[in-house]
């Protein structure tokens, strides 16, 4: 059984960075620069390295091509990961809401199940991708 199908994620992050052209590709380069440092990529308005705390050198280095597709890869990875937090949060005010007003009730819970399953299954998955490395 494959998860990522199953959970129809695997095409969240994908699509983001497979479908770049060069043009794209180069107009990201030129948003960052490279922390001489410690390697780490800034946006161009950012005057210190926002890891190191090392400020903007007079001659920046722009990130290799390779460098832009893993952050891109990297920030589009954690979309599952944030929704579900969102989910998740969702999920406990509504139960702190009926809690404090009336009660739990089943109209509640079922609110609560709605959103705390694709919740925890947003950031199980999340981890597992995550331990897994992809």
């Amino acid at each position: 059984m494959n998860i990522k199908k199953l959970l129809g994620l695997d095409e969240i992050a994908k699509p983001i960075v497979k479908d770049l052209s060069d043009y794209e590709i180069e107009a990201e380069r030129i948003r960052f620069w490279k922390c001489p440092k410690c390697k780490e990529l800034t946006e161009m308005e950012g005057k210190m390295c926002w890891k190191c705390y090392a400020d903007r050198p007079q001659n920046i280095e722009h990130p290799s091509k390779e460098e832009i597709l893993k952050t891109l890869k990297k920030s589009a990875s954690s979309i599952p990961f944030y929704t579900g937090l969102f989910l998740l949060v969702f999920a406990v005010l509504i139960y702190i809401r009926g809690s404090l007003h009336r009660g739990i009730e089943t109209f509640d819970l079922v609110f609560i199940g709605l959103f705390l399953v694709p919740a925890l299954l947003l950031i199980i998955y999340s981890a597992y991708r995550k331990i897994r490395g992809s």
